[in-house]
């Protein structure tokens, strides 16, 4: 296995727990608005001053982490038209995934979901660009959804009452 695919397979599995954890989020929050319960996962306490210095710093941190898969994937061969896209999309998640945790209510599960739905296209559209066949590609299409599903129905199912 070269690099290249190994960076490739990798760049797959991390979007995927990305796209798992902002699908755990998406769900408790609708099933907290369903039931008309309170949702939140950082206290209501917390000033909103901390929760946007905290943003600001996990948005210091996904430049740098970035950074270094852009260079990572440019030493691999990869062009930069599909490394530029890719951090796009990096970054995309990181900062989705921060802002549920900082700022997620019940009342806004609706515009992650529909955020999340957008960036699961995104994802499958520059996948698509960078992996070689249409085999694997599929395989994280069909992977990706049927994992969403199984977390939606784990977290009903678990978290019912």
């Amino acid at each position: 296995m070269t690099e290249e695919t190994r960076l490739k397979s990798g760049l797959a599995v991390v979007f995927v727990l990305f796209l798992l954890i902002n699908t755990a989020l998406v769900t408790l929050a609708a099933k907290a608005a369903f039931q008309g319960v309170p949702f939140a996962l950082i206290s209501e306490d917390t000033s909103m001053g901390i929760r946007w210095l905290f943003l600001t710093i996990v948005l210091l941190a996904v430049v740098g982490l970035d950074l270094l898969v852009h260079r990572m994937f440019l030493e691999s061969g990869i062009a930069p038209v599909d490394t530029t896209w890719t951090d796009f999309i990096f970054m995309a998640y990181l900062v989705l995934t921060a802002a549920a945790v900082l700022f997620l209510v019940e009342s806004l599960w609706l515009i992650l979901m529909v955020s999340l739905v957008v960036l699961f296209l995104l994802t499958a559209i520059i996948l698509k660009r960078l992996l070689p066949e249409v085999r694997p590609w599929l395989i994280w299409v069909i992977g990706s959804i049927v994992l969403m599903g199984v977390t939606v129905v784990l977290i009903t199912t678990v978290f019912g009452k």
